[in-house]
């Protein structure tokens, strides 16, 4: 599916008649068991019922050569509560085995688990829960399913990184995968894997989308009916089409990225590294282009001196930096990550809390480079340490342009001596241009945010949360023009609204 691509979804007139011909089978043979969740099992009207992904969707890549045992996934969630009733993927005749749905809780659970009938019919399989199980609104879940042949269904550079598809109150983040047996959470090459489920609003949703004509695709009956997704794209880096390198990359440009996805407010059950991590063995100094470093526990700092390297579902005990472009640091547990003159770096749900002495992200062109873009998106800075006799920020930009601070959680609880503010745009090295600092919680400090004198178009703040325990104040700008150049849709934590920097 093309990130860009809006699918029609095809009503299934018959889905009554599958959801209680599936009731009607558990009661006399008996459905696998529902590890987790409740909720009540009743027949529901087929417009109740609905995915992301059109029956209409074709993927671009039906099935893969590879034959080796995989867990793929989506990462979902609703705007409003609900109840999951089954999985689902697309298959074809290759795909086959004996598969296994799952639906994972935001904490690493297993909610709910359950066998597919076999079938070698190409497009949407679905197998229905037991007990529909109960999802809380604006909490991210995972939903997969186990391939032990491999041969699935994928379309890369398509979902993740920016790139969302919505349906109703539904939205898709990223796809999620996992060599051989539990949950999956690694992101390779920004790919689909065709994964969904059939949900059930608590009330009716209000959301309404503009159907587009869909290409004829032949699908086996399903247990959904979903309206014409949205999906949403921003300008991120193009990956490379294997799973055993980083994302190969160009820099990001000088303009912020944009992005359009669900903000959920980031803490300790959406950020930061999940599993059990091996001893990482390999070098502290990376001057390999593309390597990857993940699921690794790393004792120390970590130097990053090569392009496109991806450090993923990593816990370190030492700073993370990069002197190099378009880095990508995700899923993590890191007390402090800097940039020096490395342009185009992107760190997402990464957990930085406690133990470092000094600013949590430092972004800096030191070596004279100007940096072309930084992305921070999803991460959640708290419990942090103030050095003596200096000061803190949670990020420090100096020296860079078309810099994004997305849908991030600053909370830095009671005003310690020596802070600054949660976000702090400084004027030396060449100071800052044409940034973004957009759907934020920017909480404590000495203020909220502050701010050197103005480059060109300086600072857009919009949709964000502030307040907390700040010490003097929402906003410093140090100069008239150092003011935001844009400051629309932000509030107060109790939603009204405020202008930080009048």
């Amino acid at each position: 599916m093309s990130p860009l691509a809006t699918h029609r979804k095809v009503l299934r007139p018959h889905l009554l008649k599958v959801l209680v011909g599936a009731l009607a089978f558990s009661v006399v043979a008996g459905l696998p068991l529902v590890l987790g969740g409740a909720g009540s099992l009743a027949p529901v009207s087929a417009t109740s019922n609905y995915g992301i992904w059109s029956d209409s969707v074709e993927p671009p890549v039906p099935a893969v050569d590879d034959p080796s045992s995989v867990t793929l996934g989506v990462e979902f969630a609703s705007d409003t509560g609900g109840v999951v009733n089954a999985i689902q993927y697309y298959g074809t005749a290759a795909n086959s085995g004996q598969h296994l749905g799952q639906l994972w809780g935001p904490r690493g659970g297993l909610l709910a688990s359950v066998k597919f009938t076999h079938t070698t019919t190409r497009g949407w399989r679905t197998a229905r829960f037991t007990k529909p199980v109960k999802i809380r609104p604006g909490v991210r879940y995972i939903a997969s399913y186990r391939a032990p042949n491999g041969r699935h269904a994928i379309d890369r550079d398509s979902l993740g990184g920016g790139r969302t598809v919505s349906t109703k109150d539904l939205t898709a983040f990223r796809g999620t995968y996992l060599a051989g047996t539990g949950r999956p959470t690694r992101t390779v090459n920004e790919s689909n894997y065709f994964v969904d489920v059939v949900f059930r609003p608590r009330k009716a949703t209000t959301k309404t989308s503009t159907p587009t004509p869909a290409p004829t695709a032949t699908t086996s009956p399903t247990a959904t009916s979903t309206p014409t997704p949205t999906t949403t794209s921003s300008p991120t880096a193009p990956s490379s089409p294997t799973a055993t390198t980083s994302p190969t990359a160009t820099a990001t440009p000088s303009q912020p990225q944009t992005s359009t996805a669900q903000c959920v407010r980031p803490d300790a059950g959406n950020t930061g590294h999940t599993g059990t991590l091996a001893a990482y063995n390999g070098p502290t100094w990376v001057s390999t282009p593309g390597a990857v470093i993940e699921n690794v526990m790393i004792n120390g700092p970590l130097v990053i001196n090569a392009d496109n390297v991806t450090v993923r579902n990593v816990h370190a005990t030492g700073s993370v930096g990069t002197y190099a472009d378009n880095t990508r640091i995700a899923d993590s547990t890191i007390p402090h990550i800097w940039s020096s003159s490395g342009s185009g770096m992107l760190v997402e749900r990464t957990d930085l809390g406690g133990g470092f002495e000094g600013d949590t992200f430092h972004v800096t062109s030191d070596n004279g480079s100007y940096i072309q873009g930084f992305t921070m998106r999803g991460n959640w800075i708290h419990d942090v340490t103030v050095p003596q006799g200096a000061h803190y920020d949670g990020i420090q930009v100096r020296g860079a342009t078309g810099v994004l601070i997305e849908c991030n959680n600053f909370d830095l609880g009671a005003y310690q001596e020596g802070y600054n503010a949660p976000v702090f745009f400084e004027n030396d090295n060449g100071g800052y241009a044409n940034s973004r600092v957009v759907d934020n919680w920017l909480l404590g400090g000495a203020f909220n945010i502050m701010l050197g004198d103005a480059n060109d178009d300086g600072v857009v703040l919009t949709d964000n949360r502030v307040g907390g325990a700040f010490r003097w104040g929402l906003c410093m700008a140090e100069a008239a023009d150092a003011k935001p150049a844009v400051q629309t849709g932000n509030t107060y934590l109790n939603g009204d609204p405020v202008v930080p920097c009048p």
